[in-house]
């Protein structure tokens, strides 16, 4: 009886034995490191990141801006508008006042032109110009002119695409004449006033006339054999022109 119950008591704290060392049996071996490896797993997997989103469109009220901004600095170049460049070559007939149309001849005469526009109403203009003039007495050999100039111009009125204008400024005048007996020049001051009008052709190209005076100041020169001599004396153009915006 004792061997007997000996034989029951030997498996019995054997496995008593087993569970106090932490001996398991493969079955549960098993579970354990399926376990084990689900949480090995999930630790190692990394969610990637996200792709950086491309640059956000400017919203609605910000492109308003911007347009607005862009439209504002853009505008349409046309003959004397604000901001413009414009630049004309005149031809026509010079007409001598005074002493000077005494001894000599009225003549053809020649002008390039530059006026930039300030505003609708006003631009800043500057000319250079020649004539050459005959005598018209004995004695009289030529009158040569030559002069440059700038100002003001003021358009009076857009009736359609035509401009009529009026324009005043001040200059400097060489002249020249020589006679049969001695030869005079000098270096004069002046101004001058008048009024034209301008044809626009199209946004590039216009087309005008102008009628202008011009007065140049006299003052006491010394001519070729020493004598001092009045210099002086005035006239005015009447000049066709045809001309460039930019």
């Amino acid at each position: 009886m004792n061997r007997v119950t000996a034989l029951f008591q030997t498996p019995l704290l054997l496995w008593v034995f087993c569970l106090s060392v932490g001996f398991t049996p493969q079955g549960s071996h098993s579970a354990q490191d399926s376990k084990w490896s689900s949480k090995k797993s999930r630790a190692n997997t990394i969610t990637p990141r996200p792709a950086d989103d491309a640059k956000e469109e400017p919203d609605t009220e910000t492109r308003e801006v911007f347009t607005r901004k862009k439209q504002a600095t853009t505008y349409t170049v046309s003959p004397m508008s604000p901001g413009s460049h414009n630049a004309s070559l005149n031809i026509g007939q010079v007409f001598l006042v005074g002493t000077l149309s005494d001894d000599f001849e009225n003549a053809l005469g020649t002008e390039a032109n530059y006026t930039y526009g300030v505003s609708d109403l006003f631009g800043f203009e500057g000319n250079v110009g020649y004539s050459s003039h005959n005598g018209s007495v004995s004695g009289a050999q030529k009158l040569s002119l030559f002069h440059a100039n700038a100002g003001i111009r003021t358009n009076l009125v857009y009736f359609d695409q035509l401009v009529p204008y009026l324009a005043a400024g001040l200059g400097f005048y060489n002249v020249s004449i020589r006679r049969a007996s001695y030869e005079l020049d000098g270096l004069l001051f002046g101004l001058h006033v008048g009024a034209g009008t301008e044809l626009f052709l199209n946004d590039r190209f216009f087309f005008g006339a102008r009628l202008m005076y011009q007065n140049m100041f006299s003052s006491s020169k010394a001519d070729s054999l020493g004598t001092n001599r009045e210099l002086g004396g005035a006239f005015i153009s009447f000049l066709v022109r045809a001309g460039l915006s930019f």
